[in-house]
């Protein structure tokens, strides 16, 4: 069964009663309707049969139940775009079926859950736009499915996990906007599927730009402005005709053609 009421101008609060009558229910989708609010029941863990979850862009607020690790079965979790708040249930990890999960833009706040990292067939992450803290621990390297990681403007600290380079699928790395510290590892030129690399806004991230980034022969953008990385620039970046690279003004860390110079409020194109 499904139920699409997408933009329907819903108000009020979701009836708890709604997921225990509907027990064959697959499909859920109730998003951009701003006037529904409330919480989101606890009683969601009685659809069992639910697969794909799209509840983006209400008003929904409380907290995210933990009863969600019950669906056993559910490839899409969209809950976005909300007032809801707190942190993240650690029954989330339960989920070794989810593939795709938009948590984006709410109000979760607390560390990510370690459960979270072990769900081996995520391919798209979005936590951005959350006030979440803590680290990116070494079980990040277990999610091998990964290909987008969106982990922006949030307050992460510490250094990025040498792990992720086990990420072998990896093609969107989202880490702006966070307190990122340390340095970039070497072991980042592992990520060879890498398009996009955006480290910009974290002004504890330094030392130099290592050279195994030259590996990543796919990159199409790289931002490393407003920090404090410097060096010299892999030759083979420089020689890449779709690479979009910003970064702060240096002559050598941004003396390549295809580089977008940051100096202050202007900026510059090197040629």
């Amino acid at each position: 069964m499904r139920l699409y009421l997408y933009n329907n101008g819903l108000v009020g609060t979701i009836p708890p009663e709604v997921f225990m009558l509907l027990p064959s229910l697959v499909t859920w989708d109730l998003s951009s309707n701003p006037a529904l609010g409330g919480p989101i029941p606890s009683e969601i863990g009685q659809a069992t049969n639910l697969k794909f979850f799209w509840h983006q862009f209400t008003n929904h607020l409380g907290t995210l139940p933990s009863e969600i690790g019950n669906l056993s079965l559910l490839q899409v979790l969209s809950i976005s775009d909300t007032a809801i708040s707190g942190s993240l249930p650690s029954q989330l990890g339960r989920l070794s079926d989810l593939l795709y999960v938009f948590l984006q833009n709410n109000q979760h706040e607390g560390t990510i859950p370690e459960e979270l990292w072990q769900l081996q067939n995520v391919a798209y992450l979005s936590l951005m736009g959350n006030s979440l803290t803590g680290t990116l621990p070494k079980e990040l390297g277990m999610m091998s499915s990964m290909i987008r990681l969106e982990l922006f403007d949030n307050q992460l600290e510490g250094p990025i996990a040498m792990e992720i380079s086990q990420l072998s699928r990896l093609q969107y790395l989202f880490l702006e906007r966070n307190d990122i510290s340390g340095t970039i590892a070497t072991e980042m030129g592992k990520l060879t599927n890498l398009l996009s690399l955006q480290l910009q806004e974290n002004d504890q991230l330094q030392g130099s730009l290592p050279s195994e980034i030259g590996l990543l022969t796919r990159l199409r953008f790289l931002n490393v402005t407003a920090t404090d990385v410097s060096g010299e620039v892999p030759s083979v970046l420089c020689n890449l005709p779709e690479l979009q690279f910003e970064a702060e003004c240096s002559p050598s860390l941004c003396g390549c053609n295809n580089c977008t110079c940051f100096d202050g409020s202007r900026l510059l194109n090197m040629q």
